[in-house]
């Protein structure tokens, strides 16, 4: 694991850490149109770093299983 593969993997955790910590919540489904669109803006950029590690993760793994199977 590279260096840069290792401080994303560390900042992730942290950053999973420290949205794991939540108040007990009782409710089922939240229905639709009732989140503001800042926040499903604001979660949606937040996603999006985790998204890009995780395609970055297949595209290598394609390309060495690709290279072990010629």
């Amino acid at each position: 694991m590279s260096k840069k593969e290792k401080l994303l993997l560390k900042a992730s955790i942290a950053f999973a850490v420290m949205f794991a910590v939540t108040p007990a919540i009782n409710a089922m489904h939240i229905m639709e149109g009732y989140l503001p669109t800042k926040y499903c803006i604001a979660w949606g950029v937040i996603c999006v770093p985790f998204l890009a590690a995780g395609f970055i993760s297949l595209k290598k793994r394609l390309r060495q299983t690709a290279k072990v199977s010629h």
